[in-house]
């Protein structure tokens, strides 16, 4: 069953956001854990032009049914118009953290 286990991305600008974001993923329960690391710099085009802004990455730990409605949420509350979204499908994880997750969430 740990194979269930998803690992979602998406990046953000500011540590507040990111606050927002994850509490309202966990409150939803739509994962049990979102870890906010700093990226310090994204380089990136938009609109024809090539910008350095500084941003965050969220790793929100969750399993593979809630990606749909993980989705859903930040389609609706994601504060970029066109946001980064990837979800990882890990090799293994340990059955107890994969436990405590399945405690924490939607079922």
């Amino acid at each position: 069953m740990t194979n269930d286990f998803r690992i979602a991305l998406t990046t953000i600008s500011t540590l507040d956001e990111a606050k927002v974001l994850s509490n309202a993923i966990i409150e939803q329960k739509l994962a049990t854990c979102v870890n906010t690391l700093n990226i310090a710099n994204s380089c990136y085009s938009w609109e024809g032009e090539i910008n350095n802004s500084p941003e965050m990455l969220l790793s929100i730990k969750t399993t593979k049914h809630l990606i749909p409605a993980i989705i859903k949420f930040l389609d609706a509350n994601h504060p970029y118009q066109t946001y980064f979204f990837s979800v990882l499908c890990p090799e293994s994880i340990n059955q107890t953290y994969f436990d405590w997750l399945l405690t924490n969430i939607k079922k």
